[in-house]
């Protein structure tokens, strides 16, 4: 091989492996903004999952205090007006 041919080969190899490694940097920060984009909607979705969280713990404890019977008649009172059977006297000032 002569030494032109030689340097043409080299100078073919340089720039192939100059496109390739182009190409690797390209690729490796697109994925590191691709994996902050995750991490950003990873932190948003825990955050989320924790307020849903609260927000089920809160349902929860107010579905148990509707189950109390004392609650119930409470809201009857306040909401309805109703009153007891057994003879309850109901004063009305207006």
């Amino acid at each position: 091989m002569t030494q032109a041919k030689l340097a043409q080969t080299i100078k073919l190899i340089t720039v192939l492996a100059s496109v390739l490694l182009f190409a690797l940097v390209c690729v490796i920060g697109y994925q590191y903004i691709r994996m902050g984009a995750l991490s950003n909607r990873s932190v948003s979705l825990d955050r989320k999952i924790s307020e849903l969280s609260v927000t089920e713990s809160n349902l929860r404890n107010g579905i148990e205090a509707r189950k109390d019977p004392s609650y119930v008649e409470q809201q009857a009172r306040e909401n309805l007006g109703m009153i007891r059977v057994n003879g309850e006297v109901v004063y009305i000032v207006g």
